[in-house]
């Protein structure tokens, strides 16, 4: 023989009346804080989290200041014992301690205008400049034509 149980719904449209109904205290079926409590701390969190993202972006943008002022100096250090010529650095990319940079520098007395990309690699004693790797020019591609070959790589 089965047993079978009954099924009681209850619907109460406020908490006095569900103790009334159960009698049980309200507290003891209602686990959440009150609604301010809970969007005081949301807001809290949202104004932490806020404060703490742009301290971190400031902080990225005055380490990225310094990294460019360092390597526009030793850019101008290396063509001021060129061509005794400072020039405008514009860094292109700067990844793993390694910076390309654009150089650009006006014609003047009676020497052509330079334009160059330069690599330059972080060391113990500063920025120091270095041949470019394979790597920082992309990968290989390849034209093909009926008599020509042409593997180059591209930014």
């Amino acid at each position: 023989m089965r047993k079978r149980t009954a099924l009681e719904w209850r619907f109460a449209e406020d908490p006095d009346e569900w103790e009334r109904l159960t009698g049980l205290p309200t507290s003891v079926t209602r686990h959440s804080l009150p609604r301010r409590i809970v969007w005081a701390g949301l807001l809290a969190l949202l104004v932490l989290l806020s404060g703490t993202g742009v301290w971190l972006w400031q902080t990225a943008q005055a380490g990225l200041a310094t990294i460019e002022t360092e390597v526009d100096a030793a850019a101008n250090a290396d063509l001021w014992a060129e061509r005794q010529a400072t020039a405008g650095v514009q860094l292109v990319n700067l990844e793993g301690g390694v910076a390309v940079v654009e150089v650009a520098l006006p014609a003047s007395a009676g020497l052509p205008g330079l334009r160059q990309t330069r690599v330059y690699r972080q060391t113990g004693d500063g920025w120091r400049r270095t041949p470019p790797s394979a790597a920082l020019w992309g990968e290989v591609r390849r034209l093909e034509t009926n008599h020509f070959v042409f593997d180059y790589r591209q930014l």
